[in-house]
C-alpha cells in the first residue's frame, strides 16, 4: 500500500496533468476564453511552488533510494565476482591445462589442431568453466 505522502504526491500529479491538458485544449480552441482564466486561477494553485517542492523533494527521494539499490546489487555483484576468482583456478594452472588437453585429445581422434585453435580452445573451455561455478547453479538443470 502506498504510503500517505505518496498518494497525495500522486493525486497532484494526477490533478496538473488534467489541468495542463485543459489548459492546452482550450488554447487551442480560443472560444473558452472565461473557462479558461478559471482553469489559469486553479493552475495557479496546483502549480505552486509548494506543490512543485513537494513533487521535487519525492523524486528526489527516490532517486536516492535508486541509486542506493543500484550500488548495493553492485557491491554484491563484486563479491560474487570475487568468491568466483577465488574458486576458479588461474587460465594457466595446471588444472585447466590438464583439462584442456584431454579435452584436445577428445577432440583430434579425427586430425589436429594448430596452435591458434588450441588457444580459442583453452579460452572457451576456461569460459564454460568459469560459467559452471558460479555460485547458485548447483543444481540447476537446463
Amino acid at each position: 500500500m502506498k504510503q500517505p505522502e505518496q498518494k497525495t504526491i500522486d493525486e497532484l500529479l494526477k490533478q496538473m496533468g488534467g489541468l495542463a491538458d485543459e489548459i492546452i485544449e482550450l488554447s487551442e480552441d480560443g472560444h473558452y476564453r472565461d473557462r479558461l482564466i478559471n482553469l489559469y486561477d486553479r493552475a495557479d494553485t496546483v502549480f505552486g511552488a509548494v506543490n512543485i517542492k513537494r513533487v521535487l523533494d519525492v523524486y528526489e527521494s527516490d532517486k536516492k533510494a535508486l541509486m542506493g539499490s543500484a550500488k548495493h546489487y553492485q557491491k554484491r555483484a563484486e563479491e560474487a565476482e570475487k568468491k568466483l576468482q577465488q574458486v576458479i583456478p588461474e587460465v594457466g594452472s595446471f588444472e585447466v591445462n590438464n583439462a584442456a588437453w584431454k579435452l584436445h585429445d577428445m577432440l583430434t581422434e579425427y586430425g589436429p589442431l594448430n596452435g591458434h585453435q588450441f588457444n580459442n580452445l583453452k579460452g572457451c573451455f576456461y569460459e564454460a568453466l568459469k560459467v559452471c561455478l558460479q555460485p547458485g547453479l548447483a543444481g540447476k538443470t537446463g
